[in-house]
């Protein structure tokens, strides 16, 4: 495959690619707030402390998730350019 070839098939990968990222971010968007509605609708003292845990887990995870799109969000900006 010639460089023409090469190119292009790289820039179908990225279109895709940038896609995939757009639909997580769109994703996280929705977790975040799915967990703030589920943080209003369950006070701590009526849930039992299995699904309490469990809400404290997500509390921690949820910004390291947060943390990984950024950083993805950062390398696609690197890799093309886009800010």
């Amino acid at each position: 495959m010639g460089l023409a070839g090469e190119a292009l098939v790289a820039s179908r990968w990225l279109d895709g690619f940038a896609a995939d990222l757009l639909r997580l971010k769109r994703l996280q968007q929705q977790l975040n707030q799915t967990l703030d509605g589920l943080r209003d609708f369950f006070p701590v003292t009526s849930i039992n402390e299995r699904t309490s845990g469990q809400l404290i887990e997500l509390r921690i995870e949820l910004p390291v998730a947060n943390g990984l799109w950024r950083n993805a969000w950062w390398i696609w900006n690197c890799l093309t350019g886009d800010s």
